[in-house]
């Protein structure tokens, strides 16, 4: 099942964070609402990532997204999404 209309503008607005700040938290609570799912499959991921090309006009692999989970169990669980180009690891910091 698609992304429901009526959360539309929650997607985009979580997008247009992760856009402006480099990342984004979106819970599985959300995702589970937005698209009427019990379980966050591929299809979810890959509906996130078309809305996130189409919005910002994007050629695949011109702004590539990765996805933290946070924790290891089931539910709840928290995803921390970020613009992979913005990455950097503390170890190059301290340098």
């Amino acid at each position: 099942m698609a992304l429901q209309k009526r959360y539309k503008i929650a997607l985009e607005t979580k997008l247009d964070q992760l856009w402006h700040q480099g990342f984004c938290i979106i819970d599985r609570w959300e995702l589970a609402s937005w698209f009427n799912k019990e379980r966050i499959t591929n299809v979810v991921w890959r509906e996130i990532l078309e809305n996130w090309q189409e919005i910002y006009d994007l050629e695949p692999n011109e702004c590539p997204l990765e996805v933290i989970k946070c924790d290891s169990t089931t539910t709840p669980q928290t995803f921390v999404i970020i613009q992979a180009k913005r990455r950097k690891t503390m170890n190059s910091m301290a340098e």
